[in-house]
């Protein structure tokens, strides 16, 4: 009530000084996380945080202040106005009116009932639980948050959301002689609690990797398992916004209604999707579900209300905000490949000979999401007449993204989603045509 109070009076201010319009975006929340490591406590943070991001609309600009304490409504008023001033971007950047949203449910999970001494125990029984399997623990977590987001303005918009994570995560090496390998694992929402499976994930990892060595180079029918053509996907994230499009920085910019990729290949964003739903996006647009390619079609891009304005088109409630310190960017929500029907066991069986890519890394490096090309570290395995010959690593993968989503000539049943950032990306196991492989 208190906040509710104070943003009555921004808004009375802003408007009484010759403000236009005026939105603030507003969370209340806390978050915990343990670390464990060596058997003690490694890591530990416990925090309560409330903060409030002004925007006004003055002079034709839009001018931003945020604050996290209740302080005199004129200040903050008067720094967003000054702010605008110093706009010099003639983008308009529309605000949502009044309407309504759908209902959806809050992400469970059995952490969120736990007292903190629980969650620290949580850690430890990981860390236990990896040392029996004959791995030792390079990081163990659990991390819990829970926030309320409030967004109201001048236009009648009144949106509220609780948004809650919850995510236990571990890294464990294993050696044999003078080798070591490790493996990651994280479980999230409802299977959070479950740690013992988090742990046997990261250890199992960790020794498949016991021997591997790199192949020789060239071109060889692969599959990018799930977590690594999810990486993949959330790498190319961007080229699938319209603002990049809009700056020329998309290949996408003019295919809308082309044929990009196989007929396999069905792209969604959808915050309807029980991994993660939500309500409206970080502008107070209703969600709305997008199917962004369609059996290898692109059918549009996504969209806030700004590069919407610009084209013309409906925002396709893809605002986010990294913080309420941020301003709102395109971000996806449920962002993913549609699975197909064949389990990993078939596509491997479909492949006969070729590579079991488990995992690509140097995305922030090896990525140009302006040309589309890739050229990543990777490791996997090598694969013989569909069964699993040896573990290799120290290979590049290389190719361009579109070309990727053309190659793929099977699709699996196995969706999974990347452990959070910013959103949700995901996707099944793809088997891919041909792709070039440096390796000996």
């Amino acid at each position: 009530m208190v906040m509710e109070n104070f943003v009555t009076e921004l808004f009375k201010t802003a408007l009484e000084k010759g403000c236009e319009a005026c939105e603030a975006y507003y969370v209340d929340g806390d978050s915990f996380e343990a670390g464990v490591l060596d058997g003690e406590l490694d890591t530990y943070s416990v925090s309560c945080a409330s903060a409030l991001s002004l925007r006004v609309k003055y002079n034709g600009r839009d001018g931003y202040a945020c604050t996290e304490c209740i302080c005199p409504a004129s200040e903050l008023v008067e720094r967003a106005m000054d702010n605008a001033l110093c706009v010099e971007n003639e983008d308009v950047r529309p605000m949502q009116t009044a309407c309504e949203y759908v209902s959806v449910p809050e992400n469970e999970s059995k952490l969120f009932d736990m007292s903190e001494k629980e969650r620290i125990q949580l850690a430890f029984d990981m860390e236990k639980r990896v040392n029996t399997g004959g791995a030792r623990v390079m990081m163990c977590n659990v991390a819990v948050s829970e926030q309320s987001v409030h967004i109201r303005n001048t236009l009648g918009l009144c949106a509220d959301s609780i948004e809650k994570e919850a995510l236990v995560y571990v890294n464990a090496a294993v050696s044999e002689g003078a080798e070591a390998r490790d493996g990651f694992a994280f479980k999230r929402g409802i299977e959070a609690h479950d740690i013992n499976s988090c742990a046997d994930e990261a250890v199992s990892e960790a020794k498949a990797f016991l021997g591997a060595e790199p192949v020789e180079s060239g071109e060889y029918k692969v599959i990018f398992k799930n977590d690594a053509a999810a990486s993949l996907l959330e790498s190319f994230f961007g080229m699938f916004s319209a603002d990049a499009a809009q700056k020329g920085l998309s290949l996408l910019a003019s295919k809308k209604g082309e044929k990009i990729g196989s007929e396999l290949i069905t792209i969604i964003d959808d915050p309807f999707h029980e991994y993660s739903p939500r309500s409206f996006d970080a502008e107070g647009v209703p969600s709305v579900r997008t199917e962004v390619i369609e059996s290898g079609v692109l059918k549009t891009l996504l969209y806030d209300l700004k590069t919407a304005y610009k084209d013309g088109v409906k925002s396709t409630s893809n605002a986010g905000r990294a913080s309420v310190f941020s301003p709102t960017a395109i971000m996806p929500t449920n962002f993913y490949i549609k699975q197909g029907e064949k389990s990993l066991e078939m596509l491997l069986k479909e492949m006969g000979d070729g590579i079991l890519i488990t995992e690509v890394s140097g995305t922030h490096a090896g990525v140009n999401t302006v040309s589309g090309e890739f050229s990543l570290l990777a490791k996997g395995h090598l694969i013989k007449n569909g069964e699993k010959c040896k573990p290799i690593d120290r290979i590049t993968v290389s190719g361009t993204f579109l070309q990727l989503l053309k190659s793929v000539e099977a699709i699996g049943d196995d969706l999974k989603f990347t452990i959070p950032q910013g959103g949700n990306v995901g996707s099944p196991s793809l088997l891919a045509e041909k792709i070039a492989i440096a390796g000996k």
